[in-house]
This record gives C-alpha cells, structure tokens and sequence, in this order.
C-alpha cells in the first residue's frame, strides 16, 4: 500500500475519531478497506 495512501486514511480516521464516532467502528472499516 502506498505510503501516501495510509496517510491519508490515518488523517480521515483521525478525524472521525475526533468528531466522537466510535473507534472501534473506525478500525472495522479500516480493516476491510486495507484488506479489499
């Protein structure tokens, strides 16, 4: 995965984690967006 590209998803996460969504729904996501 480029590096560039995980950047930008850890900004977007950040973000959303900031904002009060639930972690452990971030990560999910996360995971089956790295994984596809």
């Amino acid at each position: 995965m480029p590096r560039k590209y995980s950047e930008d998803l850890k900004k977007k996460a950040l973000k959303r984690y900031w904002s009060g969504e639930n972690l452990d729904k971030i990560a999910l996501e996360m995971n089956i967006k790295a994984g596809s």
